[in-house]
């Protein structure tokens, strides 16, 4: 029977350095990067690290790892008896929101003592590293990560979506997310959102017959009047004066 020795998510501080030589286990360990960027020297070959990454590894064999501090990594690492028939492996998960939810899941019940239930949940998680062999091998380049973190914020309309949100999609920090943006679009995070949300507060406004308050309210502001605010001050009119055609 699958047994989990331990299941923990660490959240790496910035000065964070890993060498198995110096903390060796001796059991298999599922370890998956959640958010940040670094990188894992494994027996074969160097990997980079980021969101979306899976590693089968191994407790007698040596892994050095780092990260970039400014994109600090949090890591799932589930421990789980040796199995001779999982050797050392890495995934490029299909759905990383998807593959959170599983460790996460692992972890709570495995401290709350529930060891069927984490076992299930690492049977899943399983599941669906095998279903992303397809994916294994291909490294997202920053410009197919940013793509993901503007797909992900326009899943959502752009509502209530912050620089944070599009950071923790791509797999870093918020300012390492930012610098990045900025060298890639030619514009700042926080403009590119605000000019999409603008974008849709005007085909609200002409397609439908909502208040001005309510598409407000749509688009993840709290505040009419500050949402007013920041209409005039890209389209240099009112949102009522916007659908009323006085441009």
């Amino acid at each position: 029977m699958l047994q989990i020795n331990s299941a923990e998510h660490h959240i790496c501080h910035k000065e964070w350095f890993w060498d198995t030589s110096m903390t060796g286990w001796q059991d298999t360990d599922l370890w998956y990067v959640s958010r940040g960027s670094g990188e894992i020297r494994t027996p074969r070959g160097t990997f980079p690290l980021y969101r979306g990454v899976c590693f089968i590894l191994k407790g007698d064999e040596r892994y050095i790892a780092g990260h970039d501090p400014e994109a600090a990594l949090q890591v799932y690492a589930v421990h789980f008896d040796s199995d001779p028939e999982r050797d050392f492996s890495r995934y490029q998960v299909r759905n990383p929101d998807f593959m959170d939810e599983l460790c996460r899941r692992i972890v709570e019940h495995h401290q709350n003592n529930d060891a069927r239930k984490a076992r299930l949940w690492l049977q899943g998680a399983f599941s669906e590293l095998e279903c992303s062999r397809g994916e294994t091998g291909r490294t997202p380049d920053v410009k197919l990560r940013l793509s993901e973190a503007v797909r992900q914020a326009a899943l959502r309309n752009f509502s209530g979506v912050s620089v944070g949100d599009m950071a923790f999609w791509f797999g870093s920090s918020r300012e390492h997310f930012s610098r990045i943006f900025l060298r890639e679009k030619g514009m700042t995070a926080q403009d590119f959102l605000l000019s999409r949300r603008i974008a849709m507060a005007c085909s609200l406004l002409h397609s439908t017959n909502y208040p001005v308050s309510m598409i407000s309210d749509k688009l993840g502001y709290s505040d009419v009047a500050f949402f007013s605010r920041q209409f005039k001050q890209k389209m240099k009119v009112s949102p009522s004066q916007y659908r009323s055609g006085k441009m």
